[in-house]
């Protein structure tokens, strides 16, 4: 489809489960073998309008989650762009390099790697290039294409059946029962009609609850089946069938389309991952203004009491040029990670720490007890918060003392006795005559 759009496109392409976001597909290049992750952005034309000019990502490189790439970008062979990362405009990252998030304008570099070792003409095929396009030995059957096709057209068929047989049921039964009451019973048509329409509501109330509980047992269930207890490890494509059954799960996982917002905040959403494996402790707030995604693997997640995670990442795997790998996460007690924060997989906060908003805190790093960070990549900024926040609450209670003096002294003056001014008789000037 992206060629058929003027797209460059090369082969063994690991596509992202929520597409290219872009719109000058003639502007886009990609060769063999790129991976991309989720939730990433390609603009070939910059703000103004004023300028496009080609993206171009060569064989081998990878783009991670939430990337941003500006027109004229050219990430060359190898190059991994990491989580976050924002290629600047006209600028080209060199082979071997790695880089994530972002500062002042441009991606952070992580480490250069070796660009005459990455430029040779080595194979660049990934383990999910080897296993689903060339169909080398897995140990395992891998599902063709043409079936995947077929299971995710049949998942949507069914998911659009559950959810519309609420209304055809319940408007089927209340017909039937307004037929049978016309016919049988002395009430006027107004009075049937007005039973009949609050029986609707009510139906329609049990049924969609219903249907939503059964969607859920479906995925839990589902999930039980497929892959039991999460395990720490490797899992890549061309030795274990991990990957494969966790693509069939994002298929089932869409019939319950968006019941978990109802639960945002709520202690049924705790118990909704604690059915999915997790262990999350008491008072826990989880995704009170939703989340994108949630967690996907909950029974790797372990989360102490008294926190609240607002739309943040709890991801943990890790796909590092197609080497797919799981990691727990923790979350100690008292912790609060605020909305587009990120735990990258592996990672660990300890108790009372907090991420403000739009920060990362990359794979196998710890926040340390009752510190505070921010930044993507994270660093640490306990000191610059707590002394922005003692000097405010300083002036504060300068500015509260101030407004108790003066009310003390208006409160003296009112408390004052009243000066009254006597005039001696032979100095006094009015004089009564008659």
């Amino acid at each position: 489809i992206y060629r058929l759009l003027g797209a460059r496109i090369g082969k063994r392409i690991y596509w992202p489960g929520s597409g290219l976001n872009t719109y000058e597909y003639d502007l886009l290049t990609i060769e063999d073998d790129v991976v991309f992750g989720s939730r990433s952005y390609f603009s070939c034309s910059n703000g103004d309008k004023t300028q496009s000019n080609r993206i171009t990502i060569q064989s081998g490189a990878m783009i991670a989650d939430r990337c941003v790439l500006l027109p004229g970008v050219t990430v060359e062979r190898n190059t991994v762009m990491g989580s976050g990362s924002l290629g600047k405009e006209n600028t080209t990252y060199p082979s071997g390099s790695i880089w994530i998030g972002s500062k002042e304008g441009n991606a952070v570099l992580w480490s250069l790697g070796n660009e005459q070792q990455s430029q040779m003409k080595t194979e660049t095929i990934t383990p999910f290039g080897r296993a689903f396009y060339k169909r080398e030995k897995t140990g395992y059957w891998v599902i063709p294409l043409w079936l995947h096709v077929i299971y995710n057209l049949s998942v949507n068929v069914f998911r659009s059946i559950l959810w519309a047989s609420p209304i055809i049921i319940s408007i089927q039964v209340i017909a039937c029962i307004y037929r049978q009451l016309s016919r049988l019973s002395t009430s006027t048509n107004i009075e049937i009609g007005v039973f009949t329409y609050f029986l609707l509501v009510s139906m329609l109330s049990l049924f969609h609850t219903a249907i939503a509980l059964f969607a859920l047992f479906i995925e839990i269930r589902c999930k039980w089946l497929l892959f039991g207890r999460r395990r720490q490890g490797e899992y890549n494509w061309n030795e274990s069938s991990y990957c494969q059954r966790w693509q069939l799960y994002i298929g089932i996982q869409r019939i319950r389309r968006h019941i978990l917002d109802v639960f945002c905040g709520s202690a049924y959403l705790c118990l909704y991952y604690r059915c999915l494996g997790s262990r999350i402790g008491h008072n826990v707030c989880l995704y009170p203004t939703g989340g994108d995604p949630m967690m996907t693997e909950p029974d790797l997640v372990v989360i102490g009491d008294d926190c609240c995670v607002d739309d943040a990442s709890l991801i943990c795997h890790l796909n590092s040029k197609g080497r797919f790998t799981l990691n727990p996460l923790i979350v100690g007690n008292r912790c609060v990670l605020r909305s587009q924060s990120r735990l990258l997989s592996g990672a660990t906060m300890e108790d009372d720490s907090t991420l403000l908003e739009h920060t990362l805190i990359l794979s196998g790093d710890t926040t340390d007890e009752g510190t505070i960070w921010q930044g993507w990549p994270a660093t640490d900024v306990t000191k610059v918060f707590r002394g922005k926040r003692v000097s405010m609450q300083i002036e504060h209670r300068r500015s509260i003392r101030r407004h108790e003096s003066i009310l003390t002294q208006k409160s003296e003056k009112n408390d004052a006795p009243p000066t009254v001014l006597t005039l001696a008789a032979e100095q006094n000037i009015f004089k009564i005559r008659l």
